[in-house]
């Protein structure tokens, strides 16, 4: 399977073994399988936060099917698979009338990879509105935590690469269309500022009370490119990839470029908010 076609930024070699799983039974026997050969794995949401190297990637690439892709509400609660993408949670809350996260209107990821990540805004992260989560560890076991039993940072959190989430549990509450439809809105309106083609995201963490992206641009690094790849003139922290043609080799070499450049213009040491699969020097 040749993941550049399944990553947002259209980048990466070919997966090694590539398991798409519809069931906890299957993804056990998957996990048991991996223990048994020692093998690494990594797990595949939209493809969206991730730099994929170029060369085979050696391992497992696990997906999850669409068993893991349901949404069903129980009282106060709404039940989320790990699988399920944010446009298809923020479509069913619309129907709903469910409000509370509208700000996660344009994050391209699924459940999973959004909670492991911490995804939200400059104000507002998907912690606030988790209850709990369930999941494999790498030893096959089915856990449940509660949001109190996890800790949550700024694009991140303690959960483990290898724990595979496969449902979370969120707190929203009813709302109007209208009410929906506003708060929509204003996030839709921020998106639209960011850099449009192939891309992972922001690329670096904003450090404590500064911005990633100001930073770089007063760095001078606004357009600067590296093969395919070229920092973007519309927000300095998005690496985008042109002409769908470029390496993780090319994004490799502009982001040590910016962490280099940086440190020596700002004295900042600048921290990737993306995952980086494979080898990279």
């Amino acid at each position: 399977m040749e993941l550049k076609n399944l990553t947002t930024f259209h980048i990466g070699g070919r997966a090694q073994h590539f398991y798409i799983v519809n069931s906890i039974v299957e993804l056990q026997e998957r996990l048991e399988y991996i223990r048994a050969k020692k093998m690494k794995y990594y797990v595949l949401g939209s493809g969206s936060n991730i730099l994929v190297h170029d060369q085979t990637l050696k391992g497992v690439v696990i997906k999850l099917g669409p068993g893991f892709a349901k949404i069903q509400k129980k009282g106060n609660s709404l039940f989320v698979g790990g699988a399920v993408t944010i446009p298809k949670l923020l479509s069913y809350c619309r129907a709903n009338n469910l409000a509370g996260a509208e700000f996660l209107w344009g994050i391209p990821g699924t459940m999973g990879g959004a909670v492991k990540g911490n995804a939200g805004t400059k104000d507002k992260s998907i912690s606030r509105i988790i209850k709990s989560l369930t999941g494999i560890s790498g030893l096959g076991k089915i856990e449940r935590f509660p949001v109190e039993k996890i800790l949550f940072t700024y694009r991140g959190s303690n959960i483990g690469d290898i724990f595979i989430i496969t449902e979370v549990e969120l707190a929203l509450h009813k709302s109007s269309k209208r009410v929906i439809s506003t708060n929509t809105n204003k996030y839709r309106q921020l998106r639209d500022q960011q850099p449009k083609g192939y891309s992972a995201g922001c690329i670096f963490k904003n450090p404590s009370g500064q911005s990633a992206g100001a930073l770089i641009e007063f760095a001078g690094l606004k357009g600067r490119i590296s093969g395919g790849a070229v920092v973007s003139p519309k927000h300095a922290n998005f690496i985008i990839n042109r002409n769908g043609r470029a390496k993780a080799k090319d994004v490799w070499e502009l982001i040590n470029l910016i962490r280099r450049t940086v440190e020596q213009t700002s004295d900042i040491k600048l921290e990737l908010e993306i995952k980086t699969w494979g080898e990279f020097k």
